[in-house]
C-alpha cells in the first residue's frame, strides 16, 4: 500500500497546476476570484442574476441576496478557490488510481522476476564460477599439447545441470547470452569427443594422430589445432560477457 500511495503521490505532483477540465472546478475558481477582483455590489449582482435565473427555470423560490447586508469576504473567495484546485485534484486522483494500481502491480512482477534471475544466476556461478577448471582450460589450453582428462569434466557437468524447463532466465539479454554460450559448450565439447586420442590407458588425451611427431604435424591436424584454440578463446568471452552482463542487469 506504500508503494501504491508513493506513486499516486508523484503522479498527482504533475497535476498541481492541472488544467481544469471540470466544470465545478472552473465554477469554485472562476467565483472565488470574482469576489477577489470585483467591487461587493458587481459579483452579488451577478450571484443575484443566477439566482434569479435558477427561480425562472427550476420554478424555486430563492431570496436574492440583499447587497446592503454584504461585506465583501476575501476569506470565502480563496475557501473556493482552495475548494476548486483540492475537488479537481480528488477527481483526478481517482482517475490515476487504477493506472497506479497497474503500474504498482507492473513494479512488483519486475521485481519477482529480477529475483528470480539473480536467484538462477548465483546457482549458475555455484555450477561454473570463473575460477572453475573448465573455464580455466578454456582461458588457458593451448590444443596443440596434452590435457587431463579431469579438464574437461565440466563440460558434462554442464551439460546434465543445466538447460531445464526451470532454468531460463526472465530478462531476454541473459537468456539470449546463456543459452548462446550452453549450446557452443555443448558443441564444442563434441568436438573434442570427436578430435581427441587417449594416450594409452592414462587419463591424457590430445589431438595428435600417429601421424604426427612432436615436431610434425599434419596439415588436419593444425587446422584442428587452431579451430580448438579460437573456438575456446571464443567461448571463454562468451562466458565473461554472460557474467559481466548478469552483473550490470541485476546488480549483483
Amino acid at each position: 500500500m506504500k508503494e501504491i500511495l508513493e506513486i499516486l503521490a508523484k503522479k498527482l505532483i504533475g497535476k498541481i497546476f492541472p488544467e481544469f477540465s471540470n466544470k465545478v472546478t472552473w465554477s469554485l475558481i472562476a467565483v472565488g476570484l470574482s469576489i477577489l477582483s470585483w467591487p461587493t455590489p458587481t459579483y452579488i449582482l451577478f450571484l443575484n442574476l443566477i439566482i434569479d435565473l435558477l427561480n425562472k427555470t427550476t420554478g424555486s423560490s430563492i431570496n436574492l441576496i440583499d447587497i446592503g447586508n454584504i461585506t465583501p469576504s476575501n476569506t470565502i473567495a480563496v475557501i473556493l478557490i482552495i475548494s476548486g484546485l483540492v475537488y479537481h485534484l480528488a477527481i483526478k486522483a481517482l482517475q490515476l488510481y487504477p493506472e497506479v494500481i497497474i503500474e504498482n502491480n507492473k513494479k512488483e512482477e519486475q521485481n519477482r522476476k529480477r529475483d528470480a534471475d539473480i536467484e538462477l544466476y548465483k546457482n549458475f556461478m555455484s555450477l561454473l564460477p570463473p575460477t572453475s577448471l573448465i573455464i580455466e582450460f578454456l582461458k588457458n589450453h593451448n590444443f596443440g599439447a596434452t590435457f587431463h582428462q579431469n579438464s574437461v569434466e565440466g563440460f558434462d557437468k554442464l551439460r546434465y545441470s543445466w538447460g531445464h524447463a526451470d532454468q531460463h532466465f526472465h530478462n531476454q539479454e541473459l537468456e539470449t547470452k546463456a543459452t548462446n554460450f550452453y549450446n557452443q559448450m555443448l558443441a564444442f565439447d563434441e568436438f573434442l569427443s570427436c578430435n581427441t586420442n587417449h594416450i594409452g590407458n592414462t587419463p591424457y588425451s590430445n589431438m595428435l594422430s600417429h601421424k604426427d611427431t612432436d615436431m610434425n604435424w599434419t596439415d588436419e591436424t593444425e587446422a584442428k589445432v587452431k579451430k580448438a584454440n579460437e573456438w575456446s578463446s571464443e567461448i571463454h568471452a562468451l562466458y565473461n560477457d554472460f557474467v559481466i552482463t548478469c552483473k550490470n542487469t541485476l546488480a549483483v
